[in-house]
């Protein structure tokens, strides 16, 4: 193995992308852990600005509790240069074809809830803001609203990206193979979580032993 590379931060250019899967066949991406500065939205000191600091630090507090795949699909849109790792078994056509239809499923996952979140935080929310104490019926559908769009553009980004490389990984076959015991791989495993900057990996994949 080469050596391991650094933990990528938004505006690098290169992000590494693990290609498992579940039981049942679907495909189960894992990205690189990436770090998460404060964007410029999120500052300011106007009503509007304190408002959008509001949605994104509910934004923020609800990240680790929604979807993973919906926040690796927000952490997509940063990336020029995607790296895609995949089982040895699988051909890199295939892998691409089968990466591209997951993306596609998420874009199109996001403009649905983008437009439903939206029009709740609208049309419930806004009309409840002149009253006293916290608006959730606001800051919760708003909050969301960012979260899927932010997830539909990484997935729209991906889809662009025009540099997009395939690569055979030997060690996730391994841990393919495993999932319903991954004690018996805990050095592979410990390879790709060192290589791969993914220190999340055993818990992301456990589900996956039990579909």
């Amino acid at each position: 193995m080469d050596t391991p590379m650094a933990i990528a931060y938004f505006g690098d250019p290169l992000m590494n992308l693990l290609l498992f899967q579940t039981q049942a066949g679907d495909l189960y991406p894992i990205l690189e852990m990436v770090s998460r500065p404060e964007p410029g939205f999120a500052t300011g000191s106007g009503r509007w600005s304190r408002i959008k600091k509001r949605v994104y630090q509910t934004y923020r507090r609800l990240m680790d509790r929604v979807d993973y795949h919906e926040r690796l699909c927000s952490q997509l849109r940063h990336s020029t240069d995607l790296q895609v790792y995949h089982p040895s078994h699988i051909e890199a056509t295939e892998a691409q074809n089968r990466l591209r239809d997951f993306l596609k499923s998420c874009y199109s996952k996001h403009s649905r809830w983008v437009g439903i979140d939206a029009f709740l935080a609208i049309v419930v929310g806004i009309p409840l803001m002149p009253l006293p104490g916290p608006n959730i019926f606001f800051f919760y559908p708003a909050a969301r609203t960012l979260g899927h769009y932010l997830a539909r553009k990484g997935a729209q980004h991906a889809l662009n990206c025009d540099k997009l490389s395939f690569h055979s990984e030997p060690l996730i076959d391994q841990v393919q193979n495993h999932l319903q015991d991954l004690k018996t791989v805990q050095d592979t495993l410990a390879g790709l979580v060192e290589h791969y900057q993914l220190p999340d990996l055993e818990r992301l994949l456990i589900p996956l032993g039990k579909k």
